[in-house]
C-alpha cells in the first residue's frame, strides 16, 4: 500500500492545499517507475533528501528549500557546484516528477513538511 495525493474537487489542476487529501491505495507500479525515472535528473548526493522530503516531509536545507521554494536568487545563491550545474535538471524534474503541492512557494514548503509529505503524519491520539 502506498498513500496518494486524492483531489477532492476530481480537478487534476486544482492543487489548493483545501482540496486535496491523502489516501491509501495500493501501490502503482508505473508511479513507482515515474520516480525512478525522474530522479537520476538530480545530483546523486540529493537523491536521498529529496525522497524523504517528499515521501516524509522530512525537514530540508537551505538549497532545497530555496528550489523547492521557487525562490530563484536563494537557490542560486545557495547551490554547491553540481547542484549549480544541475539546474536545468532540478528544473524538469520538479516540473514534471515531484507532487504539485510540494513546491512553488515557502509556504506550500512549510505545509508540505507539516503535512509528512505524501505518506502523512501518524496521529498518537
Amino acid at each position: 500500500m502506498t498513500k496518494v495525493i486524492h483531489h477532492l474537487d476530481g480537478n487534476p489542476r486544482n492543487n489548493d492545499l483545501k482540496n486535496l487529501r491523502i489516501m491509501e491505495q495500493p501501490t502503482n507500479r508505473r508511479t513507482v517507475e515515474l520516480w525512478e525515472e525522474g530522479v537520476h535528473l538530480i545530483p546523486a548526493h540529493m537523491q536521498q533528501s529529496v525522497s524523504n522530503y517528499i515521501n516524509t516531509g522530512h525537514p530540508i536545507g537551505g538549497f532545497l528549500t530555496a528550489i523547492m521554494s521557487n525562490d530563484l536568487l536563494m537557490t542560486h545563491g545557495t547551490a554547491d557546484e553540481k547542484n549549480l550545474a544541475a539546474l536545468p535538471n532540478w528544473l524538469a524534474f520538479i516540473y514534471n516528477h515531484a507532487p504539485s503541492p510540494c513546491h512553488g512557494s515557502r509556504e506550500k514548503v512549510k505545509t508540505w513538511i507539516e503535512r509528512g509529505g505524501l505518506r502523512g503524519k501518524v496521529n498518537d491520539d
